[in-house]
């Protein structure tokens, strides 16, 4: 029944009577076949009160305006009925006033962020927000590169051992040994004649892994290709590197970065622990960041059955292990890291807000301007960054806690607005700020100011033409722009010669993005290194990241410059096996 009638006429237009008819009356409890006793016993949700509904509404009819037909059930047609969502609300035990309407979490609920001192202003307001929050760069080291005591490279390999020294590879060769002698009896196939597992050593160590990274170089169909006896294979260094398919696939799968002896079942990274830490405690020794730094997540190709596997759909590598990363925004050295594993206790500013905390320990008090992207960006984060001495530029997701009410419109803004328009709302230090390009862009910024801009350009099509037009573009979406690709540009160099290779051991894929991370880190060192020593290296005029990753695989391996191709030679024959 319509809300907004009284309970005479509703049931008059009920039973489409006339105003001369008379109401029939309502059956007694005696028509139903209930008596007195069974009629009280009947539940209150099923007795309608007709005078509650009539207070409930909150549906105001004016007899100049049109009246339009009735939305989903009840109501006749020609009348204003009860306009419903589509699907059943969330809390359907609230009361109906503080129930939310169709689907979604209690659209109908006050929204968080809203102050009474929000002041929404645009590019023509007098208010010029002439704000500089730039904080001044007092760095703790240098920015740059910081080698150890008394280094004087005159190889590229020596930068990759920086990362990984030879404690740590002495590590490896004493955990895998011990691995591999509790473990071959299972194993006879990768046993010796004598039926024990052969130990290596740090030289083969090495030659593993640059045989590994020279995978990422030099692509082939299969693992076994690269010792394939075909003449098609040959041309090929991996029999240089390690003659044999066999200890290859043996020295793989005894392959132990911890001693299984000692993990604790509870630590999820139990498996890769001692060699995450020490990469990353040499990542930050060598390297000091430079002002400006972008937090984002990387992602490790792996589908293999672990509990903290993850899913993102927009991502190049939608599935595998999550690692979240700080990178220096000039450079993309990776300065910071952490494997998403779910083992850190979530506090109640959120999951994003404690990783960028964690990962920006060490950079407090230095003046340092931070980017992220809205999975991290809130006003929270902010307010906490800037309590240790951060600054924070990044793009908002307009629906976070705390941000002002006055800018959840997008959609209202984007049909309004030409493009190039703004619209902000400064609240001490932040400046929630929306632009229109394309689309919408909410940004978040400490330490910029509204109405600074910088003059871009962009093609509108007229009469059928393309011309192109200048607009205004805000200066805090320029400096997002310039210092958040530090974690992509990371990624890049990861892609174009990934070593990773599948296999059935999730930690095996870590191990892989470990030998990565210190091959890119240590190409940023190299450079830097060139760049201050230009009379240290030869490099050709066309030096880039793929020749550095091959002087490195060669003198891991102990290939000569000038060595010949390894060739398959049958054994008493002198020549080549055809």
């Amino acid at each position: 029944l319509p809300f907004t009638m009284e309970p005479d006429a509703a049931l008059a237009m009920f039973f489409d009577l006339d105003n001369g008819d008379d109401v029939p009356p309502l059956p007694s409890s005696s028509d139903d076949g209930l008596s007195s006793s069974e009629e009280s016993e009947l539940d209150a949700d099923e007795q309608i009160d007709f005078g509650e509904l009539s207070e409930m509404s909150e549906i105001s009819e004016s007899d100049d305006e049109p009246v339009a037909p009735a939305r989903g059930r009840g109501g006749p047609p020609g009348r204003r009925g009860v306009r419903r969502g589509r699907g059943r609300g969330r809390g359907r035990g609230r009361p109906a006033r503080d129930r939310g309407r169709g689907r979604g979490r209690g659209r109908g609920r006050a929204r968080r962020g809203d102050d009474e001192n929000d002041v929404l202003k645009t590019w023509s307001d007098e208010d010029d927000d002439a704000y500089d929050g730039l904080p001044p760069f007092a760095p703790q080291r240098a920015p740059g590169f910081h080698p150890p005591p008394q280094f004087a490279p005159h190889r590229e390999v020596d930068f990759f051992l920086l990362f990984f020294t030879a404690d740590l590879v002495s590590n490896l060769v004493t955990f895998t040994n011990n691995y591999a002698a509790d473990h071959i009896a299972g194993k006879q196939s990768y046993a010796n004649s004598a039926g024990e597992w052969t130990p290596t050593n740090m030289v083969e160590m090495y030659h593993l892994l640059a045989l590994v990274a020279y995978m990422g170089l030099v692509r082939m169909p299969t693992l076994n290709s690269y010792w394939s006896k075909s003449p098609l294979f040959h041309g090929n260094w991996a029999r240089a590197m390690i003659p044999s398919r066999r200890r290859f696939k043996a020295l793989l799968c005894f392959l132990h970065l911890s001693d299984h002896r000692t993990e604790d079942a509870a630590n999820k990274l139990r498996k890769v622990g001692p060699v995450n830490d020490y990469i990353l405690q040499r990542s930050q020794a060598l390297y000091h960041p430079n002002q400006s730094v972008s937090v984002d997540e990387r992602m490790i190709r792996c589908k293999g059955r672990f509990g903290f596997k993850q899913y993102i759909a927009k991502k190049p590598v939608k599935w595998g292990v999550k690692v979240y990363a700080l990178s220096d925004s000039k450079t993309s050295y990776c300065w910071s890291y952490e494997i998403y594993c779910a083992q850190h206790p979530e506090s109640e500013k959120g999951k994003s807000h404690d990783v960028v905390m964690r990962l920006s320990a060490g950079l407090e008090g230095q003046g340092y301007m931070m980017f992220t992207d809205n999975y991290y960006t809130s006003p929270t984060l902010a307010d906490s960054l800037q309590e240790v001495g951060i600054e924070l530029v990044g793009t908002l997701n307009p629906r976070r806690t705390g941000v002002p009410f006055v800018l959840m419109n997008v959609k209202q803004f984007d049909r309004r607005a030409a493009r190039g328009d703004i619209r902000y709302v400064r609240r001490g230090d932040n400046v929630f700020l929306q632009w229109k390009d394309r689309r919408i862009v909410t940004m978040l910024s400490t330490i910029h100011s509204a109405t600074a801009s910088v003059p871009v350009e962009r093609r509108r099509k007229v009469n059928g033409q393309y011309e192109l037009v200048q607009i205004k573009k805000p200066a805090c979406v320029e400096g997002y722009n310039q210092g958040m690709g530090g974690v992509d540009q990371f990624d890049q160099h990861v892609a174009a010669y990934r070593v990773l290779r599948r296999c059935k051991k999730y930690w095996k894929t870590i191990f892989y993005d470990f030998i990565e991370v210190a091959l890119v880190n240590s190409y940023v060192l190299y450079s830097l290194w060139c760049d201050g020593h230009p009379e240290a290296f030869r490099r050709p005029a066309d030096h880039k990241h793929l020749y550095y990753r091959a002087c490195v695989i060669m003198q891991l391996a102990e290939i000569a410059a000038d060595a010949e191709v390894p060739l398959y030679r049958r054994p008493g024959s002198g020549r080549a096996a055809a």
